[in-house]
């Protein structure tokens, strides 16, 4: 017989299989085997390491008949029971795979000249098989870029991030890149690395018949080969990967390698892409939305199984939602996609907290593990060292994420010390469990669905109470560092913005500290809200309701010092509720740092007290306090904080209209916040010059300060601004410019009640807007909510604010009767703060000839005055 007629006999484990003579050997000896079976098990021996589907086994062991698939199911099973478990893989929904080395009965010469013969490459998928992939077009032509100019390129990126959706899409662009096209060979359901060669050399379809000798002979098979091997699912089989391509580079430099692992491969020759979450829209509208990746492809995904879904400005909130609480990740995406036929979109966003339990559905031709959310960590959790597993399960405490002092702090034990929190760190970032973000100093964070993941790990070890109070005092130790540093001369943008990123920590560990460690929640909030951190991020309405919570805590038990911060940042983040609480908040601060002779907390005290004093009128009280506080000022102290002397100063010489004295204060504070780069100070200290611009009647220079301040705003900024920009769009408005008032106007609101739970102080600016509009009933309800806000917290506008009330009212007295302002004022005086700021902005300018908003309320004729003046 000649070799090109040679019937090869197939050997694999202890097993002999003769095609030819249709026989199946156990060492040696003849086993019994049905003919249906001895069929299916030639054709997967002779693709061996190939996926077989199911069409192509049952068209070939009933060739002819139409039968079910359970019968091939019987025969899977008849041979997994003759061969082995483990012998038969099962690829969900697709078909089956034999799991074990086969080699060739035939000589090694033989499969030497096989070997030498150039290797069958062909594309991974079909056209038809190719579904559409969203939101990565950059990524596509970034790794289009790289594999076309390096041999080896890895994606890297977390479970169920779209790598191999992503390695796919490039393996069907640049097949004709490549003479000898592409092949695409998946190892996640190859457990041995033994094998890992063989299986690369069956996918290739070159006859190996010594598996010790798989490695050589396929990169000679290779060699001179202008091919794209796609190897997916790597992470757990580094090591041979690494292996096989140091043999293709060295012998057959032309074949490029295209990796997707979870993990860097670690190789010389190496270039990494990481691929990231999809991304989500810009602005919650559903034309956005479209544009998207994560929202294009969760809909596309309902949209499959609901026709008659559509995304629209009614439910996009609720998408955009879903998909950032899942971080933009597409597997996440897929599986809450496949429960809203049976939830609705509702539905699903209401159980996303039990994410591990909703998130299970999924293509039945999805790898197994991929076919549930927890299965794809899983997944990534087993490959993992014990000691990397409990550091990630610690980390998984961090809201919003960390750095690595304080992963260190929180992470370490008697077992694993400083730097080897350090080592495992790396090792989770490597294998893209926590991502590293570079900047200034960088900084880690876990998906939000690999942080849950986390969590539940950490409650199975019993762990989650202790780890709690261990970041408590991880982030006590953080803020308390934040309150030494106020005084240090650093600028303060840069100070600010180091601790910026904790604020999901401060929250995290109030809300355990509350419940568990109240001393602790006592030293974090008069830490972050005293030294102004929570005041710089624009949440003082959050700090205060902390604030409000702990008061009835705090006892001689609490440290007499603690327990003064504590009630300087009541007075401090309390100035949104009532002036006389805030003061006396404020001397009781200011008595216990008068017994501990602390200077800076008697300067800050006093200010408070001078501050809240000022607003609610008591002028000589509040001359007082400021008297005081120039006794405590200490000229080392930076910059920035030294200008709350002048910035106070400037309050109370415009309520005494001194505008000369205001005015040298205000350019005082002003040169401090510069000289220590403070541009929220610095446009506060513009606002003031506004306002007083506005008081004497000085319009365009009002008005040029104005835009210059709305020009160099920016939301991030830090401290509230928003007053500052109520002032400019004021000063506008004064100036004849009721469009761009407007506009300035309702970004102001939207940051005051932000920070201050109330937008009244915006309110108070915008009635006289309304009035100049024509909405003049709507203006005296608008000026009549405000003025009950004011009254409640026992507080007085400023005085352009006061002004302007003045003008308003001779206004509204001339377009209404008595009788009808008293109606309106009453109806006012009822709103809500929704309904009052739904007055005040009731349309985008450009639709101001639409329909009524059905918020305003309609108005009653009888309240109207016999004649409609045209207003001003």
């Amino acid at each position: 017989m000649s070799s090109n007629t040679a019937v090869r006999h197939y050997r694999f484990d202890r097993f002999e299989l003769r095609p030819r003579d249709r026989c199946l050997l156990d060492d040696g000896k003849p086993v019994p085997i049905a003919t249906r079976a001895f069929d299916v098990l030639v054709m997967l021996v002779e693709r061996a390491g190939d996926l077989v589907s199911k069409e192509e086994l049952l068209q070939t062991a009933w060739a002819g008949l139409v039968v079910e698939e359970n019968n091939l199911q019987v025969q899977v099973s008849t041979l997994r029971k003759l061969l082995g478990p483990q012998t038969i893989a099962t690829v969900p929904g697709r078909g089956y795979r034999l799991a074990t080395p086969v080699s060739s009965a035939e000589s090694g010469a033989r499969a030497a000249a096989a070997a030498s013969e150039p290797a069958k490459t062909e594309p991974p998928l079909s056209n038809d098989d190719a579904s559409p992939i969203y939101g990565r077009d950059e990524d596509l032509l970034a790794l289009r870029n790289m594999i076309s100019a390096h041999a080896l390129v890895t994606i890297v990126g977390p479970a169920g991030i779209g790598k191999t959706r992503v390695a796919e899409a490039l393996a069907r662009d640049v097949r004709d890149v490549f003479a000898e096209g592409v092949r695409v060979i998946e190892f996640a359901q190859l457990a041995d690395p033994a094998l890992l060669t063989v299986t690369v050399s069956r996918a290739l379809r070159i006859a190996i018949s010594d598996p010790d000798s798989a490695l050589e002979l396929t990169a000679q098979a290779l060699a001179g080969q202008h091919v794209l091997l796609v190897l997916d699912n790597c992470e757990h089989l580094l090591d041979a990967v690494d292996r096989l391509v140091s043999d293709l580079r060295k012998h057959a430099p032309t074949v490029h390698v295209l990796v997707t692992s979870q993990e860097l491969l670690r190789h010389p020759d190496e270039h990494v892409y990481r691929i990231g979450p999809l991304a989500l829209p810009a602005e919650a509208t559903a034309a956005s939305a479209r544009s998207a990746g994560a929202t294009e492809l969760f809909v596309a995904r309902v949209q499959a199984l609901e026709p008659r879904f559509e995304l629209t400005d009614a439910n996009v909130r609720a998408v955009i939602d879903i998909c950032r609480r899942l971080d933009g990740i597409p597997l996440a995406l897929e599986l809450a996609a496949a429960r809203v036929p049976l939830l609705g979109l509702e539905g699903v966003r209401e159980r996303l907290d039990e994410r591990f339990r909703l998130l299970t559905a999924g293509s039945r031709l999805a790898l197994r593990k991929h076919q549930t959310l927890r299965a794809a960590l899983e997944w990534s959790y087993s490959l993992l060292s014990e000691p990397e597993q409990r550091v990630f399960d610690r980390l998984g405490v961090f809201a919003g994420g960390f750095s690595l002092d304080e992963a260190q702090q929180l992470a370490r034990d008697d077992a694993i010390d400083d730097w080897a929190v350090l080592d495992h760190l790396g090792a989770l970032v490597n294998k893209s469990l926590v991502i590293a973000e570079a900047g200034t100093a960088t900084r880690y964070r876990m998906l939000e669905t690999a942080r849950a993941f986390a969590l539940e790990r950490l409650a199975s070890r019993h762990g989650t109470s202790h780890m709690m109070r261990r970041h408590g005092e991880v982030m006590r130790a953080l803020f308390e560092r934040f309150w030494s540093d106020t005084v240090r001369d650093v600028a303060v943008s840069a100070r600010f913005a180091e601790f910026a990123p904790d604020l999901d920590n401060l929250r995290g560990a109030v809300r355990w500290a509350m419940e568990a460690d109240l001393r602790t929640a006592v030293a974090l909030v008069g830490a972050a809200g005293a030294s102004y951190y929570l005041d710089w991020l624009q949440v003082k309405s959050e700090g205060w309701s902390w604030c409000r919570s702990l008061k009835p805590v705090i006892d001689d038990a609490i440290p007499p010092l603690e327990a003064a911060r504590f009630w300087l940042a009541c007075a401090e983040l309390g100035t949104a509720t009532s002036l006389d609480v805030v003061a006396h908040d404020a001397r009781k601060a200011i008595a216990i740092y008068r017994d501990a002779a602390d200077r800076r907390g008697l300067y800050q005290s006093c200010n408070a007290l001078c501050y809240a004093l000022t607003l609610a009128g008591r002028i000589d009280e509040a001359s007082q306090a400021f008297e005081e506080m120039t006794k405590w000022l200490d000229t080392t102290w930076p910059a920035w904080f030294r200008a709350m002397l002048p910035n106070m100063a400037s309050m109370l010489f415009a309520e005494a209209e001194q505008e000369d004295k205001a005015r040298e204060y205000i350019l005082e504070q002003l040169a401090l916040d510069r000289q220590s780069r403070n541009l929220s100070g610095e446009l506060n200290a513009l606002g003031m010059l506004v306002d007083q611009d506005v008081r004497q009647g000085h319009a365009e220079r009002a008005v040029e300060t104005a835009r210059e301040i709305v020009a160099r705003y920016q939301p991030d900024l830090g401290f509230d601004t928003a007053l500052t920009l109520c002032k400019s769009a004021t000063a506008l408005m004064a100036a004849g410019h009721l469009d761009e008032a407007e506009t300035i106007y309702r970004q102001a609101l939207s940051s005051l009640r932000r920070n201050y739970g109330s937008g009244a102080f915006v309110l108070d600016d915008m009635a006289l807007l309304l009035a100049r509009r024509g909405c003049i009933d709507d203006a005296a309800r608008v000026s009549a909510y405000a003025e009950a806000v004011y009254a409640r917290l026992g507080r007085q506008p400023r005085l352009v604010a006061r002004r302007n009330r003045e003008r308003l009212l001779a206004l509204l007295s001339d377009e209404r009767s008595a009788d009808a302002l008293a109606k309106l004022f009453e109806e006012g005086r009822r709103l809500t703060e929704d309904e009052a700021c739904a007055l005040a902005c009731p349309l985008e300018p450009a639709a101001r000839e639409g329909p009524r908003n059905p918020a305003r309320p309609e108005p009653d004729p009888a309240t109207r005055a016999p004649k409609e003046r045209r207003p001003p």
